[in-house]
């Protein structure tokens, strides 16, 4: 879609959300062509980082939201082929924009990218994972008894590289086989060893997680459609080990959103895109209670400015 919105309006939109001028050009004519609206320009700055330090806001809902209507029942042949889809689209998003398909920011497109913004991108991982260790102090969970981790989704290595100090071993989990021998290279160039790749390259595999003591996944399950999703919060909750916990993010309402397998199959399985995706609260209660766990802590948080995302801290029992 073709922006509406003037490099003008991008300039004040910096001077009101931010307080300050915009860096340089670059960024206002990466803003004009990513937002079509001023709507999605004003979400855009409101869900920023920055925004974000300077406001106290948080995203919440008010209760009178309609409710969502998404597919869940397919047969073996049909999550195979959601499956594929998934798989076909990140593997070409990790060949073609590696960092910005992971951190959907101006200065991680391919074309931007130099040692220096390279080691941002890592160094961006340390303050998640100080987010997620800072969730598990707070509710009293002991992580220094812990001694596997699973990393789901872990692309170029970004949290790999932060948390393979407090685990003996680390399962890097991906579909990508290109962001796998990335974060292997980064690894190894950091004299990183106790890191183990793993690439998911059918429904199979997720069947095969290791025992583990914590689980770890952010701005992850939201690029896959709902089934998947289920199935593989399914897996982690079947993986951890009495006590360990899982860390994972996943948004959880989008009004207007729905999701028909057999419309969906037909219009967008075929296209390689960063697709964003809904799994409702309600359903992951349901999982957890199942499989023997239990919701320590449900975060609203600000991973996507797409509706209503929430990080997730459960235990198994």
């Amino acid at each position: 879609m073709e922006s509406s919105i003037a490099s003008e309006v991008v300039r004040w939109a910096y001077r009101l959300f931010l307080d300050r001028e915009p860096e340089n050009e670059a960024v206002v004519e990466e803003k004009v062509k990513a937002c079509p609206s001023t709507l999605e320009l004003r979400r855009t700055f409101m869900y920023s980082e920055e925004f974000r330090s300077k406001n106290a806001v948080s995203p919440t809902m008010s209760g009178h939201e309609p409710p969502i209507s998404i597919d869940f029942s397919l047969s073996d042949k049909e999550f195979e082929k959601l499956f594929a889809h998934v798989q076909s689209s990140w593997t070409s998003l990790g060949l073609n924009d590696p960092y910005f398909s992971v951190l959907t920011q101006g200065e991680f497109e391919k074309e931007s990218m130099s040692k220096k913004r390279i080691d941002e991108f890592y160094e961006s991982g340390k303050k998640e994972v100080g987010r997620m260790f800072k969730t598990l102090a707070r509710n009293s969970i002991d992580h220094n008894s812990f001694q596997k981790c699973m990393d789901f989704g872990c692309g170029a290595g970004r949290i790999s590289r932060w948390i393979s100090g407090e685990f003996r071993t680390i399962y890097a989990y991906d579909v990508s086989k290109n962001y796998l021998e990335m974060a292997q290279k980064y690894l190894e160039n950091q004299k990183i060893s106790n890191v183990q790749f793993r690439q998911v390259t059918s429904v199979d595999d997720l069947k095969a997680f290791p025992d583990v003591d914590l689980i770890y996944s952010v701005i992850v399950l939201q690029h896959n459609p709902p089934p998947i999703i289920h199935r593989v919060i399914t897996e982690f909750m079947k993986a951890l080990n009495p006590g360990g916990v899982a860390f994972f993010q996943v948004p959880t309402y989008k009004d207007g959103y729905c999701f028909r397998l057999k419309k969906y199959l037909r219009n967008e399985s075929s296209k390689d895109a960063m697709e964003m995706h809904v799994l409702p609260q309600n359903a992951i209660f349901e999982i957890v209670r199942k499989e023997n766990g239990r919701i320590l802590e449900v975060l609203e948080d600000f991973n996507t400015s797409w509706g209503l995302s929430n990080t997730f801290l459960v235990q198994k029992v």
